[in-house]
């Protein structure tokens, strides 16, 4: 699973939507992607410690949350290669 915390004034989150779009798209038999608008869900923000954006949290099934902040598409793309899909 993949959770992506952002905002529309965040210039960086708005950059990295049409790259997770794509990986949304080429994973969506394989990992489930979820986006959390930080504006309107303050809590949820508050509950999973997101002190900027975006902050991405790659959630393996039975292992740690691996957490990241920033707009680097090709290191998400690695995480979830590495460490979603491995067997």
């Amino acid at each position: 699973m993949v959770i992506d915390f952002w905002a529309t004034w965040c210039d960086p989150c708005m950059c990295l939507i049409p790259e997770m779009e794509e990986m949304a798209e080429k994973y969506k038999d394989r990992v489930l992607f979820l986006k959390i608008n930080a504006d309107k869900e303050k809590e949820l923000c508050s509950m999973f410690n997101v002190v900027a954006l975006p902050t991405l949290f790659f959630i393996p099934v039975g292992g740690k949350p691996i957490i990241e902040t920033g707009a680097t598409p090709e290191k998400y793309e690695q995480i979830i290669r590495e460490q979603l899909l491995k067997k």
